[in-house]
């Protein structure tokens, strides 16, 4: 999941979101609601903390150096 918002293709907002970056936002957002019941809490928390973010940059809300620190 973390993947999903460390490496955002511009072209996947563009097509399915109209570029519009915070409708891909909210679909993130709502896309984390479908696994809560697989993960303890404290992956629910560290997810919702992030995905809850400003988007660093067009193409991110999580850097991939942060995402790769927490494996």
């Amino acid at each position: 999941m973390l993947e999903r918002v460390a490496n955002i293709e511009e072209d996947d907002i563009n097509d399915n979101f109209e570029g519009q970056i915070n409708l891909f936002h909210k679909k993130v957002l709502a896309d984390l609601s479908t696994p809560k019941k697989y993960l303890n809490q404290e992956y629910i928390d560290i997810l919702t903390e992030i995905f809850n973010r400003p988007f660093l940059t067009v193409e991110t809300i999580i850097s991939v150096k942060e995402m790769n620190s927490m494996f």
